[in-house]
């Protein structure tokens, strides 16, 4: 991202909405829009048209540039990132690691018969005090500062997605330290359905 904000002074800067808090809030540190989308490459290249972005990427490891016509390029990925590593003496990993902020729950499937009926209760039931209910891609329930009427004390996000072909529910969890991403599993868990290691 910072890269990108140095060749596009001002472009916002597209994420999917199951990525961590750690990039919406590198890019806001940055000086530049961050523009959450739907999962899936033709939504984050269509955010990243409609808004004008420099730069994009998803959770999938998928990245996207505008001076690709907006398309997706592991090519140019590597050069941007070789180049970074060029100037500095540390490894990838070290660079990489001041991003792992935050305990993430990765992304987690459910079989599910009534995925609507699910969605809709999470809404009922958890976003009451919320700092952000949405149906952007499926819900989001964002209380990183307020806790919600389930889990109290705030300090976490979550995203449920219903998958399109599959009688499936797709969980990302994410939380400021373990104990809260821990205590938020173990109530919202158990209402989505059966685990599904297939996936």
């Amino acid at each position: 991202a910072e890269v990108f904000v140095k060749m596009h002074p001002g472009g916002p800067i597209v994420y999917d909405l199951r990525s961590s808090k750690v990039v919406e809030e590198t890019i806001t540190a940055l000086g530049v829009k961050p523009v959450r989308s739907k999962v899936g490459h033709v939504n984050i290249k269509q955010a990243l048209r409609e808004c004008d972005g420099s730069f994009g990427g998803e959770l999938s490891g998928h990245f996207y540039f505008k001076d690709n016509s907006f398309a997706d390029s592991g090519a140019i990925l590597l050069a941007v990132a070789l180049g970074m590593l060029g100037e500095t003496d540390a490894k990838l990993s070290d660079l990489i690691a001041p991003f792992r902020k935050y305990p993430q729950s990765g992304e987690c499937n459910y079989t599910c018969d009534d995925k609507d009926a699910v969605l809709a209760s999470l809404k009922t039931d958890f976003g009451g005090g919320a700092d952000l209910v949405d149906d952007l891609d499926g819900v989001t329930i964002d209380c990183w500062s307020n806790g919600s009427d389930n889990v109290e004390g705030g300090g976490y996000w979550f995203n449920v997605r219903a998958s399109n072909t599959e009688p499936l529910l797709r969980l990302n969890a994410e939380a400021k330290d373990q104990a809260t991403l821990d205590a938020l599993l173990t109530k919202l868990t158990p209402r989505l359905g059966t685990p599904d290691a297939g996936h």
